[in-house]
């Protein structure tokens, strides 16, 4: 009786001291599918992970900052018609190589601010029904403004290449209009013209040995918008990158151009990536090869049987350690984490490419440890938000509040199942910047 009554006395004994401790956590157990937004078992452990990962959530980035300013000064210098101030603007910045914080060229948002306002026409054209004359009509008077621009000074690359690019982007809204109301032979003909007057105008460009980018870019884009206009647009973005290795986008169009929907050729597209990253060596490091294959493993999965995976991820980790950005920390964290995550059910991809995709996502984890300090949610939305975009007049899209959200529960789902062990243990993570913390508790 002795002996049973100390070995009570100590079980009660220890019982009351974890009463009397602090209560641990209870660990989380995160669900390995993506659907986020229909599962009463993911919508509890996403606010569980909620409460646990303490995280920074920013949704003003410096991107957004650099691209509206950009925007927005060349979208008043249109409507105010001051087309000299424009022009002395582009080549500027193009001959200034000036690029965002995500490697984007500015020359690119000066044009699209310079065709904004055509918008307003070509909605008009895709507004419901057949387009009428009148509206074909309206966006050739609309397009006039930019061609008394260029007649004003003919010799001026500049001029040139902003009507042509007002051109090239009425042809892309027109036609993309017209595929989603099936009504494609209305308006192919004025598609047609307006690429075909894109090129002539870039065609009064004299040649030269130090061609500037934004008319590269320019001819690049004729020539992925139309197979039989503008030349090799795989030459014009070498020729790009060369000049001005810090476009990041001039990379990811070199994939583009390569896909069969573009008369290009997979096969050599681990040859084009590693020229590029040797190319841009000097800016990015090995990161080229990462931005060239970025799109590519998203739009053609038979990428992922050429890629080094190895050399991916030293480029992305060369891209951050280069440009400690957290825009762009973000943009590739999420890339990884949910870009690539793994594939089920009819979605799956064939199980040489799901283990690339597998081993792509398990880095998702280091790389955040390593470069990510706070969240920009859109981004992370983006990287989710797989396919095309949704049509016009669709039943449902979600409002830019609701991908706020939307992108938060990817990051948080990343975070929580690349750190599920030490959450099953209880722990509470902590990121400012100083780095990740594991604390024990809440």
């Amino acid at each position: 009786m002795t002996t049973m009554t100390r070995k009570l006395g100590g079980f009660l004994a220890t019982l009351a001291g974890r009463l009397r401790s602090d209560r641990v956590p209870d660990p989380i157990e995160v669900p390995a599918n993506m659907d986020l937004h229909h599962s009463p078992r993911a919508a509890r452990a996403l606010d569980h992970l909620r409460r646990t990962i303490r995280i920074d959530v920013d949704n003003d980035t410096a991107e957004d900052s650099a691209r509206a300013a950009h925007f927005d000064m060349a979208l008043t210098l249109t409507r105010q018609d001051d087309w000299t101030r424009l022009a002395e603007l582009l080549r500027l910045h193009d001959g200034r190589r000036s690029i965002t914080p995500s490697g984007r060229a500015v020359t690119d948002l000066i044009l699209d601010g310079a065709a904004h306002d055509l918008g307003t026409a070509i909605s008009a054209c895709g507004s419901g029904g057949t387009p009428g004359r009148t509206t074909v009509d309206d966006l050739r008077y609309a397009l006039s403004s930019y061609e008394d621009m260029h007649r004003e000074q003919p010799d001026d690359w500049a001029r040139a290449v902003i009507a042509a690019e007002a051109h090239m982007a009425v042809a892309r809204q027109v036609a993309r209009s017209a595929r989603q109301r099936r009504a494609a032979d209305t308006t192919a003909a004025f598609v047609a013209h307006a690429q075909e007057r894109a090129a002539a105008l870039l065609d009064t460009c004299a040649p030269s040995d130090d061609p500037a980018p934004a008319l590269l870019l320019a001819r690049a884009r004729l020539a992925l918008g139309s197979a039989d206009l503008g030349g090799s647009a795989e030459t014009h973005l070498r020729q790009a990158i060369a000049i001005a290795p810090g476009y990041a986008t001039a990379h990811s169009a070199l994939c583009i151009a390569l896909l069969p929907g573009k008369n290009g050729d997979l096969s050599r597209l681990p040859g084009v990536a590693r020229d590029a990253m040797r190319t841009s060596r000097r800016f990015w490091g090995r990161g080229g090869y990462a931005w060239v294959f970025m799109e590519a493993l998203q739009e053609e999965p038979a990428t992922l049987a050429t890629l080094d995976a190895d050399l991916f991820l030293q480029g992305i980790n060369d891209i951050l350690d280069r440009h400690p950005r957290q825009f762009l920390a973000n943009l590739w964290t999420s890339y990884l984490g949910v870009a690539m995550a793994p594939r089920t059910g009819w979605s799956a991809l064939p199980p040489a490419a799901e283990a690339v995709r597998a081993d792509l996502h398990a880095h998702a984890g280091p790389l955040m440890r390593r470069h990510l300090r706070k969240l920009h949610p859109q981004l992370w939305h983006q990287s989710g938000s797989l396919g095309p975009a949704p049509a016009a007049g669709a039943p449902y899209a979600p409002t830019p509040d609701q991908q706020t959200v939307r992108g938060a529960d990817q990051a948080f789902w990343v975070i929580g199942r690349q750190f599920e062990k030490e959450l099953a243990k209880g722990c509470t993570i902590v990121v400012s910047d100083r780095g990740w913390q594991l604390q024990r508790g809440a």
